[in-house]
This record gives structure tokens, sequence and C-alpha cells, in this order.
């Protein structure tokens, strides 16, 4: 199937610059009619910024740095609005790739929706104390493609290909300021709307993990915003 592809990476205080490299290399090599949109959600550490610049030079791709932050929500739903393909492919940037064949296999993959999933890096020695790291590893087997299939709705939070027509415009609640739970909702939009979704096996690379503090932080904040009744 001949699919023409936006594919869009939010940022926030890091580097993107080899994954979005790897990501346009397999789009060349497959031929794809493809552009790449990046949007630095007002990175306070201007170091970041700086040194995603350079993807801004590759064929294709479009490096866009915002002066306000609006969160995971908004920002999702501006790179829906600066793109122009068929098909949109959501993947954050604070990940890797390690996947030589993922362009392709989302170029041949049917369905309205396709979630490839996440691997995660095996690093004991590195991120053994790392409650993230734990917290994924504990995980693992239940974001493999096989069970992703029985509850075909949820898993979108990273790494999925949508048709436009499903998308929309906003396809974000950008009623949700904070960290958690938007894509649980865009499940829900596409169960409402009976969209096949395939789930295969087409991991980007989970291999940075925010300290313990911060991963505590964010915990609470998906807490607060799962029952946004309870807050003070």
């Amino acid at each position: 199937m001949s699919k023409s592809l936006s594919i869009l990476l939010p940022t926030y205080n890091c580097v993107c610059t080899a994954l979005v490299g790897e990501l346009q290399r397999q789009c060349v090599a497959e031929g794809a009619d493809f552009e790449i949109i990046v949007a630095d959600d007002a990175s306070p550490d201007k170091r970041f910024i700086a040194e995603n610049r350079a993807i801004a030079h590759l064929d294709g791709v479009r490096y866009i740095e915002r002066e306000r932050n609006v969160g995971r929500s908004a920002i999702r739903n501006y790179l829906v609005s600066q793109s122009s393909k068929e098909w949109i492919l959501f993947i954050d940037g604070d990940l890797s790739l390690n996947n030589a064949q993922l362009i392709h296999n989302y170029l041949q993959a049917e369905g309205d929706v396709v979630v490839g999933g996440i691997s995660i890096v095996e690093d004991e020695n590195r991120w053994g104390n790392n409650l993230r790291y734990r917290y994924e590893h504990a995980s693992k087997e239940a974001i493999s493609a096989e069970n992703r299939r029985k509850t075909p709705y949820q898993h979108l939070s990273t790494n999925f290909m949508a048709h436009r027509k499903l998308i929309g415009t906003t396809p974000y609640n950008e009623e949700i300021k904070h960290y958690g739970f938007e894509d649980v909702l865009l499940g829900k939009h596409f169960k409402a709307l009976n969209a096949r979704i395939n789930h295969i096996d087409n991991p980007v690379l989970f291999d940075d993990f925010e300290p313990n503090e911060v991963f505590l932080h964010k915990t609470e904040e998906s807490l607060r915003t799962l029952l946004p009744s309870k807050q003070n």
C-alpha cells in the first residue's frame, strides 16, 4: 500500500538528532512521500534547542521552536495542524531507534490505526536502581504485540500511525494540561469511531529514564489528572 506520511515528534528538554536522522534515512531509502516535523515545546534548557537545530538541514525535515510551553496534548495538536500527509505517525522525541525496518513496516501495514510499540533497553548496570526502568521492565510482557491486541484501544502513548480522517484536527484533549491520560482519551475516540486497530511488533527503543524524583512527580501528577476533583 502506498502511503504519504507525516512523522510528528514533540520534544522537550531532549536531543532528537539521531532519532530524526534515522527516520529521515529510512524514509528516503523507502522512496516515501514524507515529511518530518519536530516541535520543541519551549524547552527551558536552550542547549537542547540549539543542538536539535541540526535536523533542519535534512531534506524533508522541519524544526519548529515554540516560544510558549503548551503541554503534551496541545503540542501534538499543533503538530497535526502543521502536517499535510494522509497518514500521521507520532513518535516522542526522547526515544531512540534501533529498528532498521520501522518505516518499511509502517508503509506495509494495514489498518486505520497501526501501533508499533516500544522495546526497553537492557542495562542493569546503568539503570538497575532507576524506578522508571524497573517499572518499564515489569510491564514488558503487557506491551508485547500479542498482549496489546487483547486491549486494542490502549497503548497509544507513542509510536503509532493513524489515518488523518481519524485523527481530525484536534485529536488530543487540550483540557489535559499536565502529565497523563491524553492517550487514554484518544483510544476512546478511536473506539467510538470503530477504528480498525492493528498492533504490530515494530518498536522504537526506550533507553533513557528520568531520575527517581522526576518519575515520582510524574506519577503523582498523573493521579491528579485522573481525579481532578481531588485536587486542592
